[in-house]
């Protein structure tokens, strides 16, 4: 059955018709009241990335009333950490450890984490791999000297302050293999800000990291707005929802060294330090993974937190009850099959819902891509409406109305004999040569 709302454009060709679903109509009251949420890609929420809205300063009374809020509750959580290290935080953006475990538990509890084996996920960014393996209640069991180091009192307090949050984070056993595939360059190595506001990520290093093999980067002092940063911020948010670039687009800037020059920003600083360092920093700073002049490896403890930016209190946050904070991430990693996508898919526009539900299957993720786009050969000229339309995923919601007598029957129809629309996989089959 047809349903939602109909618009008849006229081309060259002819007239083509749009469906646009009862989801869509109801889009903006949610792009608008996720302002108040950490939501960022100016691409996906047409409210966020407004130019118009941006230029009138939305993004910037954003990113000034996150920033303002994290000061608040750092504040509340100052005793968690010594004042030194809140001085250093408070100039560079990050506060860096080395030696933070006296050599002999180190090398146990490095011995011990390398020695672990669990299911782990893979990510591949360019020329390089990411892996990570959950540590969950299961793996803290395994391994007592990795769970005593999370739960010690100066390891909580920076990963909090820092933060702004009285939040337990993501952990993660990290391996970075640099140089691994045959590919562009890895797009970590371009600095960037994660989001508009304060969170934090940590590194706790288990092997000595070079200079020349992929350290972490940052650029001290960048986590502070300063006027040349918002001016910079409210450039980037006009322009962010056509940006050529993907992640500056979902909202994580993306800043060349010309940019950290224009905001008056020193050098960038990296960690090439030996094994048993901590490093904990604000990532809204910009940071980046240092270029590697070889394959390497880099084994590390990573951590992950954030939070909506928005709450005025640092607290009160349920996901960080002992029991529920240990079995975040293997849930998040567990959703394999369409049956435990179905929470989920709830939340998702339909396209995407299509493509998460084809992730869970065995198909590559170009051949899911080109059943729901097309296949895509050379350049796309944005201008050739019709050229679009001949896609699968446009076919399933627009139909090319080829002349005056077939848009007269069809409006003589009743309306819910108008289209029938058939899945990319389906019209295939349908419409197949015979």
């Amino acid at each position: 059955m047809w349903r939602g709302c109909c618009h008849l454009f006229g081309t060259a060709n002819g007239f083509y018709v749009r469906h646009m679903r009862a989801a869509d109509i109801v889009k903006y009251p949610f792009w608008t009241l996720a302002l108040a949420t950490g939501a960022k890609s100016f691409r996906d929420n047409k409210v966020i990335g407004s130019p118009s809205l941006n230029r009138l300063g939305l993004h910037v009374a954003r990113i000034r009333l996150a920033h303002s809020l994290a000061w608040r509750r750092r504040a509340s959580l100052a005793h968690l950490v010594p004042p030194e290290d809140r001085e250093a935080f408070t100039r560079d953006g990050f506060v860096a450890k080395r030696n933070f475990l006296d050599p002999g538990t180190f090398a146990r509890l490095k011995e011990q984490t390398l020695a672990y084996r669990a299911e782990a996920r893979e990510m591949v960014q360019g020329d390089t791999i990411t892996r990570r393996m959950a540590l969950d209640g299961a793996a803290r069991k395994a391994m007592p000297l990795v769970d005593g180091l999370l739960r010690r009192k100066d390891w909580a307090g920076l990963m909090r302050y820092v933060g702004s949050f009285d939040q337990e984070p993501l952990y993660y056993i990290q391996t970075i293999l640099s140089h691994v595939t045959d590919a562009a360059p890895d797009p970590q190595t371009n600095f960037h800000a994660d989001t508009f506001h304060p969170s934090v990520k940590a590194w706790f290093f288990l092997t000595d990291v070079a200079e020349d093999e992929g350290p972490f980067c940052y650029v001290p002092g960048s986590h502070i707005l300063t006027p040349e940063r918002i001016a910079w911020e409210r450039e980037m948010s006009i322009q962010a929802a056509q940006h050529a670039d993907k992640y500056s687009a979902r909202g994580s800037f993306r800043a060349s060294l010309a940019d950290l020059e224009r905001m008056k920003l020193p050098k960038p600083v990296a960690f090439a330090v030996p094994a048993n360092t901590l490093v904990v920093g604000d990532t809204v700073g910009f940071h980046a993974r240092g270029h590697s002049a070889r394959p390497a490896r880099r084994a590390e403890i990573w951590a992950y937190g954030r939070r909506n930016p928005f709450l005025p209190w640092a607290g009160l946050d349920p996901l960080s009850l002992p029991g529920i904070a240990e079995a975040r991430v293997p849930l998040l990693m567990t959703l394999t099959s369409e049956d435990q996508l179905s929470g989920l898919l709830t939340l998702l526009p339909p396209s995407q819902a299509e493509a998460a539900i084809a992730l869970t299957g065995e198909d590559s993720v170009d051949d899911i891509y080109a059943g729901l786009a097309g296949a895509i050969h050379g350049d796309v000229d944005t201008e050739d409406v019709v050229a679009a339309l001949e896609t699968p995923a446009s076919k399933a919601r627009f139909h090319v109305v080829e002349g005056q007598d077939e848009l007269q029957k069809m409006l003589s129809q009743p309306m819910a004999m108008w289209r029938v629309f058939l899945h990319p996989s389906q019209r295939h089959l349908a419409y197949r040569d015979s």
